[in-house]
């Protein structure tokens, strides 16, 4: 379908509106940029709403429902969930995928949004030289964490940048299972476990921070999220992978904890002091307080471990500290997942 003469059309407007024809012709300019009108699409229509309306509450109102009915903007999918501040390689990336959106719905396909989108940002496109939108935007996501607050930060995350560009295979977390299987068995799991501070620990992490076992009366049980990670080697290692940088009280405990895997990621022995100062040092260059120490990073450090230690990915005691090969690779997990996290806005309340 050929374009209407857009000429034509504000002339005729300027005969019988002429108080709306000086609107419509600033509309069409924004919206086309001088380009021809068939360059237009649905999302830069819903921008254009956004602008268009008095107050930031009715804009922002104007440009979601017109977004939400126009059926082109791009859902989340598994590989990605889209932020809410993008920089140029994701921002291309959500225009590409909107535009394949419209143009499915335009020649009248039966469009599976969330399969068009995977297929869009997945394949190799020529445009990009053989490139995937999806591996664009995740180097852009790495970079933009390695080029996070403070040098020291940016030296120890720079080697990093590579090696968290591929996914890292799941692998299995022996101690969960054992103790998942266990609160599994017909006769549920007895609340006094071996007095071992890991065995007290694993339980504690299990129930409380995974929701994977529950009370039930002087016993423990499986719960439901607890049977779908004992079926599952993958959903189990993301499951625990994600807590590894769980949001802490505060961002602050989350750059502790996130130095202290870089710094054990290669499987180095080091004493539980020697790692506080490294990672109080790395953290402290970031700008969170005016004087960072030892003792503000004892706390998330000390938790990061307890939790290593009690999943079977770690040897620790009062001299030294180190992660096994599953650990270290739990540890490239965690860090990749929150390198590739969508950046959002921060609320001030």
């Amino acid at each position: 379908m050929s374009a209407p003469d857009v000429t034509a059309l504000l002339a005729e407007l300027e005969r019988s509106q002429p108080e709306l024809a000086e609107e419509a012709r600033t509309a069409v300019e924004w919206l086309t940029g001088g380009e021809p009108l068939e360059t237009v699409t649905q999302l830069d229509v819903c921008e254009f709403l956004w602008y268009a309306r008095e107050g930031e509450d009715a804009g922002t109102s104007a440009y979601q429902q017109a977004l939400d009915a126009t059926g082109v903007l791009p859902p989340d999918v598994p590989e990605l969930q889209w932020s809410m501040i993008m920089g140029p390689e994701e921002l291309g990336a959500h225009i590409a995928c909107s535009a394949a959106l419209e143009l499915a719905i335009v020649a009248g396909e039966n469009v599976e949004r969330t399969a068009l989108t995977r297929r869009w940002l997945t394949e190799p496109r020529a445009e990009l030289g053989g490139d995937s939108w999806l591996n664009r935007v995740h180097g852009e996501r790495l970079n933009r964490w390695v080029l996070g607050r403070g040098p020291a930060r940016r030296e120890l995350a720079q080697p990093f940048e590579v090696r968290l560009h591929a996914p890292v295979a799941p692998q299995p977390i022996p101690a969960l299972h054992r103790l998942l299987s266990l609160a599994a068995s017909e006769e549920s799991l007895p609340l006094r476990l071996a007095p071992s501070p890991e065995a007290l620990r694993l339980r504690e992490l299990a129930e409380r921070e995974l929701g994977a076992i529950s009370r039930d009366g002087a016993r423990l049980a499986i719960t439901d999220y607890g049977r779908r990670l004992l079926k599952s080697r993958s959903a189990m290692w993301s499951a625990v992978t994600r807590l590894l940088l769980a949001r802490g009280e505060h961002e602050f405990e989350v750059s502790a904890r996130e130095a202290a895997l870089m710094l054990l990621a290669d499987g180095a022995l080091m004493s539980p002091a020697k790692l506080r100062a490294q990672v109080a040092k790395v953290v402290g260059g970031e700008g969170w307080h005016p004087t960072t120490n030892v003792e503000d990073v004892a706390a998330p450090v000390a938790d990061l471990i307890s939790q290593l230690t009690a999943l079977g990915l770690a040897f620790s005691d009062d001299l030294a500290v180190r992660m096994d090969r599953s650990g270290q690779l739990a540890a490239l997990a965690a860090l990749r997942a929150h390198a590739l996290r969508p950046r959002k806005y921060v609320s001030s309340g």
